[in-house]
């Protein structure tokens, strides 16, 4: 059967894949994500890609190896190529990129359910997961949703700092991370990521029982190497999560984080000659730390 032929190939490649009726999917997707240019398609393939966790660092779990982007588009290229040699068929896929609601389609392929926090809990991984998509013209049998919840539970509410449960598109401090906006001190002064925030799912109990390695790629980031670093230095970092963000975006999250944690800059400090109100704001923010 070529459906468990297709779970088996995944399974090598180290993914969690279930499917789901893209039928189905339209139907009940948010119009956001609407989209003529997956018309073609039949059925959806879910895949999820396990990772470790890791508590302790500047970056978010899933930012501390190597970028997803590039380690699961090889994958679903692998696991594409291979269905195409059992069968012939149109396939597109996508990783956080194109018009695709992913925790949707994870959900109705019975890959987890949604969290309080709106992330994809999974039984095995619980939220140690990242998302991608196939989009094939053939139609498969679909799986089943899984059906829990997070019942009573409200820990990852409780442990938000910005209280963004609920909110998260708005008030998630992985979002301030990313917005070339200046914040008051109070936002400020809930960075101690650089990029990233595992806040609400390192607190909860699915959570507990997944692994974490014990050595990363990018686990020793250097926060001063990051406020000093030139343009042309940054792309030293191509291969890592963040740097689509950009050296001078990252340069004020790593301002604002040694601020927070007490590390004196000023010779870094130097080496930053951004005059944008968001960089200001952080040398600023950094200043008034220091005199205090």
């Amino acid at each position: 059967m070529l459906k468990n032929r297709i779970k088996k190939y995944a399974e090598e490649l180290g993914l969690l894949i279930g499917f789901c009726s893209y039928n189905k999917y339209k139907e009940l997707n948010d119009s956001r994500f609407n989209s003529n240019r997956l018309e073609f398609a039949k059925s959806i393939i879910s895949v999820a890609l396990p990772i470790s966790r890791n508590d302790d660092e500047l970056l978010a779990s899933f930012a501390l190896d190597k970028d997803y982007h590039i380690v699961l588009r090889e994958k679903l290229s692998a696991l594409r190529e291979y269905i195409l040699t059992q069968i012939d068929a149109k396939i597109e896929y996508f990783v956080d990129n194109g018009p695709v609601n992913e925790k949707l389609v994870a959900y109705l392929s019975g890959i987890g359910y949604f969290g309080k926090n709106s992330l994809i809990i999974n039984e095995l991984y619980g939220s140690y997961i990242l998302l991608g998509e196939l989009f094939i013209d053939i139609e498969f049998k679909s799986d089943f949703p899984v059906l829990n919840d997070c019942k009573n539970c409200s820990i990852c509410m409780t442990h938000c700092p910005s209280e963004a449960i609920g909110n998260i598109y708005e008030k998630c401090i992985s979002g301030y991370l990313q917005r070339k906006d200046v914040f008051p001190d109070r936002i400020y002064q809930m960075f101690n990521n650089i990029y990233g925030c595992d806040i609400c799912i390192s607190n909860c109990p699915k959570n507990k029982d997944v692994k974490s390695k014990k050595k990363y790629v990018f686990e020793n980031l250097n926060l001063k190497d990051i406020i000093e670093c030139s343009k042309s230095d940054f792309k030293k970092y191509s291969n890592c999560a963040f740097y689509w963000l950009g050296h001078k975006l990252m340069k004020r999250n790593a301002i604002i984080v040694a601020s927070n944690k007490g590390i004196n800059i000023d010779k870094e400090l130097k080496y930053v000659h951004s005059k944008e109100d968001y960089i200001l704001a952080a040398i600023d923010y950094y200043k008034r730390k220091s005199i205090r």
